[in-house]
């Protein structure tokens, strides 16, 4: 329940007009608000699908993945508190990841945002994917009548200069200048 109540924080902070410091490297935007530390990316085909780390304060070694995907499907609420199956693939890896959905907002009367998260952390494979900074491509595959929901379950990432925000991340999260 703590890594929810952790999820639930990063959702509403990252949404959340009250973000104190925002800094742009290229396609990452590093925002932090009440200690918490954010960077992002956008997609590619949907400019409000991100993918990005949230760094808590409390252990700034900790990075917990977060994907925002959107939809039009009023019954998208339903899966709020349930795992879906990501896809994640570059040209040199693909594996799969249970995340769960931590919040499902209503962004207008029709749009909803879905944020989705690791409970545990990053996995090495991610780790390593972030790190090659290869474009990316994020896919929810399972399960299928949750996938159909999302406007479109594939979504594609450019990762490039996400060394660069990591660092900067890290210092914002650690309180360095």
């Amino acid at each position: 329940m703590k890594i929810i109540g952790y999820a639930l924080t990063v959702f509403f902070l990252v949404v959340s007009p009250s973000i104190k410091a925002v800094v742009t490297i290229d396609n990452w935007a590093v925002n932090t608000s009440h200690g918490l530390t954010i960077f992002t990316t956008r997609g590619a085909t949907v400019y409000s699908h991100d993918l990005g780390i949230a760094k808590m304060p409390e252990d700034c070694s900790i990075d917990h993945l977060i994907v925002h995907y959107t939809s039009y499907d009023k019954s998208i609420k339903d899966i709020e508190g349930k795992n879906v199956i990501v896809k994640f693939s570059n040209k040199q890896h693909s594996f799969d990841a249970e995340l769960l959905v931590v919040n499902v907002k209503n962004a207008t009367k029709r749009l909803s945002i879905v944020s989705l998260t690791t409970s545990d952390g990053l996995t090495s494979n991610m780790k390593k994917m972030l790190n090659s900074e290869e474009p990316l491509t994020v896919e929810i595959v399972s399960p299928l009548d949750i996938a159909n929901k999302f406007d479109i379950a594939e979504e594609y990432f450019v990762l490039e200069n996400y060394k660069k925000a990591y660092a900067l991340a890290n210092k914002q999260c650690l309180g360095v200048n």
